[in-house]
């Protein structure tokens, strides 16, 4: 009896390995199904999507079909098999185990199959001697069976071809032409943004910065790169469209005329279009307004006074003249004064506003420099500062004698003064023979009465 059972323990020890090797077989094959159906399916999206430049929804499918049989088929073809192999989850039974066996070994597959189901019948019988020596010599004849050569690994060999011929034409492909794969992988996992498709030729602007002084003519020089040259192409510019002259085989060009504004534009040509470019305006400095203040000397008995943009002036020497400048587009103002070279730069008071003051001594030019950051030279005004000197009084005295009475002296003249006289004092001497130091007597007209 323990021998009987030794027979039938060994049989099913068989039969476990037999299946065990089963699933290793099934690993095998189900992975190489697996790199080559995956790689198949790889290479024949991306074709795809490098062809027709798919939309987001389409690229988004084909990402997630993807995901989706990559799951499945790794589950099925490989984690499946792998977790049988562990004695996880449900594994082929003996029975089908010993079908399988029987399809290689034709005079095997009804003794084994008769030595289960007898070994199952036993369990309902008492008296278990007749069927315990039926399996016995049925175990027996099954011993020198070698059950596991009934899987034979080198057969997978013909499989490898599934595996390895879609891998040769992906590493094709990456050798010889690799933006087919990597820009098309790329567009299919980022399926939530658009993508143009690559044009025939493309425009690009030569000039790294599109700006030009304000009022002055911009030659805008465009190249145009690609498998196929353009035979004429069109600026847009709020949308409409105008010729661009044809410099050679790879230049176009267009002149923007007395540009006074920043100007947005494309390059078109059939239905290739450019990006959106701006044609920036370096804005001129301006001199909005020009107040001077007059702080006129208290000699002159004027009134201060304020003036509106007048540069050129004439004032009276020694007036103190305060500037209120006011200027658009400027990052700064200077003033210089005479013949001086030297830029004095001017108080700022707000974010267009500046000042700065001098005091009139002599006849001088003065130069107001404006300045931006788009130019780096100076823009400059010059004006014309005259002064007024003050003349000194003039004082013109005649004298006569009375014609009855020499010893009486009449004296009539007139006396000015540019500003006008406020005092004038008449001083005289009489002289003696006894006095030599005579007094200096002063007497002062009513400037009313003398005028």
């Amino acid at each position: 009896m323990e021998w009987t059972q030794n027979y039938y323990n060994e049989l099913i020890q068989k039969l476990d390995q037999f299946t065990r090797k089963y699933y290793i077989n099934k690993l095998i094959r189900g992975s190489l199904y697996f790199v080559g159906l995956m790689t198949l399916l790889f290479v024949a999206f991306n074709l795809l999507e490098n062809q027709f430049y798919f939309s987001r929804d389409v690229r988004k499918f084909l990402f997630i079909s993807f995901i989706l049989t990559s799951g499945y088929t790794l589950f099925q073809w490989v984690f499946n098999p792998l977790m049988h192999y562990f004695r996880l989850g449900q594994m082929i039974s003996h029975q089908e185990a010993a079908k399988i066996i029987g399809t290689h070994f034709s005079n095997v597959q009804d003794k084994l199959l008769n030595v289960l189901q007898l070994k199952t019948q036993a369990v309902n019988y008492t008296d278990r001697t007749l069927i315990d020596a039926s399996i016995q010599q049925k175990a027996n004849e099954l011993h020198p069976v070698p059950f596991l050569s009934a899987i034979d690994y080198n057969k997978n060999k013909k499989y490898v071809r599934y595996a390895l011929i879609p891998l040769s034409l992906l590493f094709g492909i990456l050798l010889v032409a690799p933006s087919m794969i990597r820009d098309s992988t790329k567009r299919i996992i980022e399926n939530n943004t658009e993508f143009k498709k690559a044009a025939l030729f493309s425009f690009s602007i030569k000039e790294k910065d599109l700006l030009v002084p304000q009022g002055e003519d911009f030659k805008l020089l465009v190249e145009h790169s690609g498998s196929v040259i353009p035979n004429e192409a069109f600026i847009e510019i709020d949308q409409m469209q105008y010729r661009l002259k044809k410099e050679n085989d790879s230049q176009f060009s267009y002149v923007f005329n007395n540009v006074q504004q920043a100007t947005t534009f494309k390059i078109v040509s059939g239905n290739i279009q450019s990006d959106n470019y701006q044609l920036k305006v370096a804005l001129n400095p301006v001199l909005i307004k020009l107040q001077a203040k007059l702080d006129y000397p208290d000699y002159t008995g004027m009134k201060d006074e304020t003036l509106q943009n007048s540069g050129d002036m004439s004032v009276p020497v020694g007036t103190k003249i305060s500037w209120t400048l006011e200027a658009d587009h400027t990052a700064g103002l200077f003033y210089s004064l005479g013949n001086s070279r030297i830029k004095n730069s001017m108080q700022q008071r707000g974010e267009n506003i500046f000042q700065f003051s001098v005091r009139a001594m002599k006849d001088d030019p003065y130069v107001v420099y404006l300045k931006n950051s788009y130019f780096t030279s100076f823009d400059s005004v010059q004006y014309l500062l005259s002064t007024i000197p003050d003349q000194y009084p003039q004082i013109n005295v005649q004298t006569f004698e009375d014609s009855t009475d020499n010893t009486i002296i009449y004296l009539t003249g007139d006396a000015s003064d540019d500003y006008g006289l406020n005092d004038l004092k008449f001083n005289y001497q009489i002289i003696t023979k006894n006095d030599k130091n005579p007094t200096v007597i002063s007497t002062k007209i009513n400037l009313t009465a003398s005028k």
